[in-house]
């Protein structure tokens, strides 16, 4: 397991967080269409930017893919 990542599988208040930020990241993402402005995506991406931000001091290299 990549260090970092066991408090999402040890700590159920660290994984509800950390779902709820991706839940929310998806919801982001699903919004977003053809017919979005340039804004739009741009905004999109900070607010998808600042909740990888809060997942990474939940639990850090959650994000990371495996090397």
């Amino acid at each position: 397991m990549i260090e970092g990542v066991a408090l999402y599988y040890t700590d159920a208040k660290v994984r509800k967080l950390i779902d709820r930020r991706l839940h929310k990241m998806s919801v982001i993402s699903a919004n977003l269409g053809t017919d979005s402005t340039e804004k739009e995506k741009k905004e999109a991406n900070k607010r998808i930017g600042s909740l990888e931000a809060e997942i990474n001091n939940l639990s850090p290299n959650f994000l990371k893919s495996p090397e």
